[in-house]
């Protein structure tokens, strides 16, 4: 047996390992099994207890390619003490049914994360353990190590029968088996294309329990489908981006022009050709010239703050528009080295959704609901003084971008007052009759207005977002200052 004497006499080792016995699924690597480990430990931590064969066959179905694992007995059930053989036959057929929809075969070819992993198995195995009347007699705490998965059929059978009460197992199969059919129907509803956006734009992953929470929310939001297929429509063109290179005098990256300051080695040859004396003046009075190199810019001073109106008044498809363009904003931000930050608001502003390095809250902006009315002046009141504080304290540049209906009146001195510590651009989704007619609307740096129309057409209104994401590239004193109508 690959695992020493003191695990097997370890109910909280031998107790998950033993239901290994009734799983049908072997990786053909055991470093995968390992991914388990860190899945029980989630799924715990959601109040979720099944078996550890449940969530072992389960997360490798969903989280590797089908060339990764195999399916089919690990070990003669027949000799499984309490077992019945068709309830085993029958945990099979749900997972061959399981490992032939469309949702297992796209979903594991995303290489996804953990914590998304977990999210999805909490979907699937939640009303099962529901269900489950028994408590788990033992605890889990298996170590991190690939050699107590290398189990053999012999060592499964060992393990099952190791720890004598095995009737929390046999009830959880029960149990599964009594909810195939709904099973197989949560299965085939699941949305791939929602673990795909999830995937590509990151979900903060050190965000702990909350981070399952937040991505259960936003895979049972129904609302959430049209704003990820939206996105996944707009990300495309954003993916390309990268982050443009500044001027620096460290020696890293390659030369991008000249500069008045540097080091030796950088020195412009021609430099030598003053005479001593004038050559020492111009080093004293920065007159010198030295070849300047590319390095990423310091973005350290610069945040971008995505402003999302969540009142009752962007429901529907202005949702949609809002909410996926902000994320394919925020990604090509993101990729451009920037600082990202989504706030939500209603009649209040709502906490600070912000990533981690390039990975977005795209779960919360998904899944995020507002229900408190609208009070405009409140909420752009409240974040012209947190701006303020901020602005004194960090002395950061902060960039607004509120996405909003075409009817959100603001008074001029208010935005004036936000204006004073932080640059502003809005995009105003479906005004009645098309146009807007707002006093503050000179003092943004750009805006854009969609109409209604623009909504109803997929394609004009994916080709409207890409043109407010091309024109969003384009300095502020080069666009206009007025409008930008599509």
């Amino acid at each position: 047996m690959p695992i020493s004497s003191a695990h097997t006499s370890d109910p909280a080792i031998v107790g998950p390992l033993g239901s290994l016995a009734m799983s049908r699924v072997t990786p053909r690597v055991s470093t995968l099994a390992l991914r388990a480990r860190t899945w029980q430990r989630d799924l715990d931590r959601l109040g979720l207890t099944v078996p550890f064969a449940f969530l072992h066959d389960f997360g490798l179905l969903f989280a590797s390619s089908r060339d990764q694992w195999t399916l089919g007995p690990r070990c003669d059930f027949s000799t499984l003490v309490g077992v019945e053989p068709g309830l085993i036959a029958t945990y099979q057929a749900i997972l061959e049914d399981m490992a032939e929809s469309d949702a297992a075969r796209r979903s594991g070819e995303l290489k996804m994360s953990d914590v998304l992993v977990v999210a999805l198995l909490a979907k699937l195995l939640g009303p099962i353990a529901q269900r489950v009347t028994l408590p788990r007699p033992y605890g889990v705490d298996l170590p991190a190590e690939t050699a107590i998965f290398e189990l053999t059929d012999l060592d499964l059978t060992a393990l099952w029968a190791k720890f004598h009460d095995r009737r929390f197992e046999v009830d959880a199969l029960r149990k599964l088996v009594s909810c195939r059919l709904g099973l197989l129907t949560l299965v085939d509803a699941l949305d791939v294309d929602t673990l795909r956006l999830l995937g590509m734009l990151g979900d903060p992953a050190s965000a702990g329990a909350m981070a399952q929470v937040d991505l259960l929310r936003a895979l049972a939001n129904p609302n959430a489908r049209d704003i990820v297929s939206f996105s996944l429509e707009l990300l495309p063109s954003v993916l390309e981006t990268k982050a443009r290179p500044g001027a620096s005098s460290h020696a890293a990256f390659g030369y991008s022009g000249l500069g008045r300051r540097g080091s030796l080695d950088s020195l412009v040859l021609t430099e030598l050709a003053w005479d001593q004396e004038e050559f020492l003046r111009r080093v004293i009075d920065e007159e010198v010239f030295y070849y300047a190199r590319d390095q990423a810019r310091d973005q350290a001073k610069r945040q971008h703050l995505l402003l999302i109106d969540a009142s009752a008044s962007m429901r529907g498809e202005r949702s949609t528009f809002a909410r996926g363009l902000a994320l394919a904003t925020a990604k090509k931000l993101v990729l451009s080295g920037e600082d990202v930050v989504f706030r939500f608001f209603d009649s209040r502003l709502y906490e600070p959704l912000r990533g981690r390095g390039r990975e977005l809250p795209t779960s919360q902006v998904l899944a995020f609901r507002g229900e408190r009315g609208r009070n405009p002046v409140r909420v752009f009141s409240s974040l012209a003084n947190e701006l303020a504080l901020t602005s004194s304290r960090e002395g950061r540049d902060v960039f607004v971008h509120v996405f909003t209906h075409g009817a959100h009146d603001i008074p001029r001195n208010v935005v004036a007052a936000l204006l004073e510590h932080a640059r502003l651009s809005a995009v105003f989704v479906a005004p009645q009759g098309g146009d807007i007619d707002l006093d503050y609307l000179p003092l943004l740096d750009a805006y854009w207005v969609v109409t209604h129309e623009t909504l109803a057409d997929k394609n004009a209104r994916a080709e409207a977002a890409r043109s407010i994401l091309v024109d969003d590239e384009v300095p502020a004193e080069a666009r206009s200052s007025r409008s930008s109508l599509t």
